[in-house]
């Protein structure tokens, strides 16, 4: 198929830029364990008294965005913080396009927490996820509150109605995504780039050309800029059942934000959701305005809520990874982030 070619020669392009020094420099960690479709890795030893960060990435491109280089990493900056931080590192499934939202919104989480208490014992855990990866960590805490401290939720969509983000529209007039699940299997990265290019050019055609463009007289926003542009390169396919159930169960029924989803036998209600929850927005971003995130707040049992303000970032690439590896980001809003999470805690 065409897309798979393409997604291969991305890889090929982006392996090319890391021989030039565009690749990532991420903090040295350790694999508690891996399997086919993940592996988890730690980055504080056992011996930090500090609460534990479990992050949950989208699952779209590698997880390294978090932890893309000492001057743009969660990773380290949670480490600095006093955070035992923990990281899913999501795999290219392979022919296995079974593995839908009942693994990676339930048994991946789950797991990760399983070794996460292995490795550090008993203690207070935080999770924290991006776009999808918010999604994801926003359902597991409905789905078992008890697990959960405290929820951050950076550029998340949890409402999915059809005028909540660009999306929504595309959804509606798309085929049934079982016949594109059909004709693909698993779903290639540069078909899911395709309908982001088609779906808000002006996010991610136009908006990345404006950054490239603002960044070029300032030398570590240019670097910053071609390091995401490297990032953006690892394509990775979505499982094809993945794919299928967030198009037809979150963005065309919204089956999240109306109670009315189920995972396995299990509810997952917003309404179960006991921790606090922070959640980061941007108000222009196309993929998770705040129609998309806000109406989560009136529905979650917590009564400790927090929204911030992401204002953007000059070298970002795309204005939605901005949170993560913005400059700005990491001198405001992640302290804000910290902080809160210190506040949260019972301990």
């Amino acid at each position: 198929m065409p897309f798979y070619q393409l997604d291969a020669l991305h890889r090929s392009l982006g392996q090319a830029m890391d021989r030039l020094g565009a690749g990532s420099t991420g903090t040295p960690g350790r694999t508690l364990f891996a399997r086919p479709e993940m592996r988890l890795e730690a980055y504080s030893s056992g011996q930090n008294a500090g609460p534990a960060l479990l992050i949950v990435p989208a699952p779209i491109k590698r997880s390294y965005i978090w932890d893309l280089f000492p001057g743009a990493s969660v990773v380290r900056h949670a480490l600095t913080r006093g955070f035992r931080t923990y990281l899913i590192q999501w795999q290219d499934p392979g022919p296995n396009q079974k593995i839908g939202l009942s693994e990676y919104a339930d048994r991946f989480i789950a797991d990760s927490l399983h070794a996460v208490e292995a490795d550090s014992g008993p203690h207070e855990v935080f999770l924290a996820g991006h776009s999808l990866g918010g999604t994801f960590s926003a359902i597991f805490s409905s789905l078992h509150p008890e697990r959960v401290s405290g929820l951050v939720l950076l550029g998340a969509p949890v409402n999915f109605e059809a005028d909540s983000s660009k999306f929504g529209p595309w959804v509606s007039l798309a085929p049934r995504a079982q016949i594109i699940r059909a004709l693909l299997g698993n779903v290639p990265g540069s078909f899911l780039n395709w309908l982001c290019y088609t779906t808000a050019p002006e996010t991610f055609i136009a908006a990345r050309l404006m950054d490239w463009l603002m960044s070029l007289g300032d030398a570590d926003a240019l670097l910053n800029h071609i390091r995401v542009s490297r990032w953006m390169l690892d394509e990775m396919a979505m499982p094809g059942r993945l794919f299928d159930e967030i198009v037809e169960l979150l963005y065309r029924e919204n089956r999240f934000i109306h109670k009315r989803l189920k995972i396995g036998n299990l509810p997952a209600n917003p309404e179960h959701i006991h921790a606090p929850v922070l959640s980061v927005v941007d108000p222009r971003c196309a993929i998770a305005p705040e129609r998309a995130v806000i109406p989560l707040f009136d529905l979650v049992a917590s009564k400790e809520q927090k929204v911030l303000l992401y204002e953007g970032d000059t070298g970002v690439a795309l204005q939605h990874l901005g949170m993560l590896v913005g400059k700005t980001a990491h001198r405001r809003l992640w302290p804000q982030i910290f902080d809160w999470m210190h506040s949260c805690r019972r301990s």
